[in-house]
Order: structure tokens, then sequence, then C-alpha cells
């Protein structure tokens, strides 16, 4: 590996809230795991009255972290990413073991391989593999070019599918950047798993929250997709500018959801049907769970 390549810097953006043992946790492993420490930031957001997450701390990796009030998931890595001075963006979560030795110097060499630097990589979580983004990996000039990587609006889940969808886009146009680091081990230690105890902040999270905001945010995604198409190909075509405020969020019922994947012409017949299939089975038992809480009161 040339010098260029060891001195690309690595900045994992992470929000975490009471999960001090956790994200200590997180750290050991990345420290176990990590290559060229110095070339890696750990950027962290703490909510104000989390005062037991400011304790964390390494003696070999460098961790920035900022205190603030209580954002929106998007919000979070929004801020993060805006306070990160390397060259690869990481989204990574607190409940995180990596088994992956030298993975950081794997993640430079596809940093390297694309001139341009528009890619979306992602490692194993060993829970949902190459089905999903989970804890994307992308440049920092993806980042800017896509304006709005990590949209304010998501309040939970749902940008990792995001940025998935805006590259399975780019593959219909004929660009295909999305590679899956099969190799690579981030293990997801989710309690829908069995490898951690559901704990307080799982409890009090909307297994559901983020449809709606997913939804809303389709012609943002489109947008972002020309952007790259554009970097890519060096068109000077004019395209419209994607405005920083955030967007409306609306309610969809099923039929709205049929329609909107359904007759987007940007997305393949499969991911058509498996977002159709997807959001309309969690539509359902969102609709039968509130129904039976509704009956239990």
């Amino acid at each position: 590996m040339g010098y260029l390549v060891l001195n690309y810097k690595i900045s994992l953006l992470m929000p975490t809230r009471d999960r001090l043992s956790v994200a200590n946790n997180f750290i050991k492993t990345l420290e176990r795991t990590v290559s060229v420490p110095q070339k890696i930031e750990l950027i962290v957001y703490i909510d104000h009255d989390d005062l037991e997450s400011n304790k964390l701390r390494s003696d070999i990796i460098p961790i920035k972290k900022y205190v603030g009030k209580k954002l929106s998931m998007g919000g979070y890595n929004t801020f993060l990413y805006e306070k990160a001075s390397g060259d690869i963006i990481m989204l990574v979560n607190d409940d995180i073991s990596i088994l992956t030795l030298n993975w950081d110097q794997k993640i430079r060499d596809i940093h390297h391989k694309f001139l341009d630097q528009v890619y979306l990589a992602f490692p194993n979580d060993l829970y949902k593999k190459k089905r999903n983004a989970a804890f994307p990996i992308i440049s920092k000039k993806t980042a800017s070019c896509l304006v709005r990587p990590f949209p304010v609006e998501y309040s939970g889940g749902f940008i990792d599918t995001h940025l998935f969808e805006i590259f399975n886009r780019l593959k219909v146009l004929g660009f295909n950047r999305i590679i899956y680091l099969e190799e690579i081990k981030f293990e997801h230690l989710h309690f829908r798993t069995g490898k951690s105890e559901i704990d307080n902040i799982y409890m009090k999270r909307d297994r559901f929250l983020g449809d709606s905001e997913f939804h809303s945010l389709a012609k943002l995604r489109k947008k972002q997709t020309q952007l790259l198409h554009h970097k890519i190909t060096k068109s000077k075509e004019y395209l419209e500018p994607i405005e920083k405020g955030s967007i409306q969020i609306k309610n969809f019922n099923s039929i709205d959801i049929i329609l909107l994947y359904f007759k987007d012409t940007g997305l393949t017949f499969n991911w058509k049907i498996r977002k159709i299939t997807y959001f309309l089975a969690r539509l359902f038992y969102k609709k039968t769970f509130n129904r039976i809480s509704d009956l239990k009161i």
C-alpha cells in the first residue's frame, strides 16, 4: 500500500445515548482491529443530559466529543459530518463489535480505486448483510455532492436505506458503484439477533418510525442520483439545486405506497417489489399493533 493510500483519513460518525458500557466495548474492538489509528477519528454526539457518555475515551483512537440538545438521527449525523475532517465518512452505531483486522486498510483501498470518489461501500453486519447498506461508507466528496447525505428528516432509521436506493438508482443509469465488503465484519449486536439485551434505548424507539419520512424523501433521492450521475459523467447540463431546508413529511396509505414505487421508472422491478412488500407489511403490523394496544387500554 502506497503512502497516498495510507494517508486517507476515515471519520466514524457515532451518535450515542446512555450506553457507556456498550460504546466502550465498540471502542475496544476499534482499538484492537485498526491498522493506522492516527488516521481514524471517532466523532461522537452526546445529548446534554447524558452525563455518563462523557466518560468515553481511548488512548489509541482520536475521539471528538460534542454535547448538545437532542436531535433526529439525521440531525445527529449531519452535525457530525460537518465536523469531520476525513476523506472517508462512515456511519456507525455504538452497538457494534468489529471482528476484522486491518479493516481500515481495505476501505482505503476501495476509496483509492475510484478517481471521482463516487461509491457506496458497506461492511458485513452479520444481520442484514448485503440486503441493506448498514454502516454506509462514502467519500467526503460524495457526501458533498449529495448536499444532504444524511437528511435531518430521518428521526430514526432509514438513512442507510436512503443511500442504498440512491446508488441502486445510479446502477440503473449504468454505473454500479455499490461495494459490499463481505469480508469486513462489523457485527451488529442488535437485540433482535439475540446478541444483546433489550435496553431502554431500544424500548423507547418506535420500530415503525421513519416510513413516511422515507417515502416523502423519494424526490430528494432522485435529485441526489442525478447529481452523482453528473459528477461521474462530468455533464454540464443544468440541474436544479437541492434546497437545504427540511421537506414536509406526509402520511402514506397502502395505495400511496404501491403507486409511489410501482410508477418509479428509476428503480429496478426487484427493488420496487421489495419496497412495496416491505412497507406494506410494516404498515399492516403497525396498524395491527396499535389496534391491539387500544384494545388493552
